[in-house]
């Protein structure tokens, strides 16, 4: 139970950091969740990446789709930009399913035993708090008046000399970082993923 409830922690604080400091409603955290659960099995069975080194690689994928995907999806306000997020999990799902060397609608299985649970806790913990850290940082300095000047008239943010696409793109990557930090954690759990699963809508409506 705890184990989920930091899982769920970690998804939450990133999504409200997206949502409530910055006012970019996304439904794309399954997006992300997939993304990481896919990243660490491919880390952990081809080159047997220590679990470290794995979320960092997680956290690192989450970063480049997320900055990659911005000069699209920022063009999109309000619903259209969560319709846009939706989209975009939507399609990861569609990729998976349909390309063989990402396991098709069967989904991956590592090769190994995942670690133990006591193990995989303090990992899911240290997720959680790496998480809270940062958006207790963005709240409680400088940069909170900031995020919320975007979220409340981006346009007049604009004319305050606020780089309003930079905010919204730094907030985008670091939330999806920290999802799909938890991800991986949650795909070593298991030990066997699948598109439909780790690419779910439930994941977005949840947190």
């Amino acid at each position: 139970i705890a184990f989920r409830v930091l899982i769920y922690l970690t998804l939450a604080e990133s999504w409200n950091l997206l949502a409530g400091s910055v006012g970019l409603v996304s439904l794309g955290t399954s997006c992300f969740v997939g993304l990481g659960a896919y990243v660490a099995f491919g880390l952990l069975n081809n080159i047997d990446a220590p679990l470290p080194l794995v979320l960092v690689g997680c956290a690192l994928a989450g970063g480049a789709l997320a900055a990659f995907v911005s000069p699209a999806l920022f063009r999109l306000r309000g619903l259209y930009f969560t319709v846009g997020t939706l989209a975009l999990a939507e399609l990861l799902r569609l990729i998976m399913v349909n390309v063989s060397a990402f396991g098709g609608a069967m989904g991956i299985f590592m090769q190994k035993d995942p670690p133990p649970l006591p193990e995989l806790y303090h990992y899911a913990l240290s997720v959680a708090l790496i998480a809270s850290l940062a958006i207790t940082a963005c709240a409680r300095t400088r940069v909170s008046v900031i995020l919320r000047a975007v979220r409340d008239d981006e346009d007049a943010a604009a004319q305050m000399g606020v780089r309003s696409y930079r905010v919204k793109l730094g907030a985008f990557v670091l939330a999806s970082a920290l999802v799909a930090m938890a991800g991986g954690v949650q795909a070593t759990k298991l030990g066997a993923i699948e598109p439909y699963g780790m690419f779910g809508l439930q994941w977005s409506i949840d947190v």
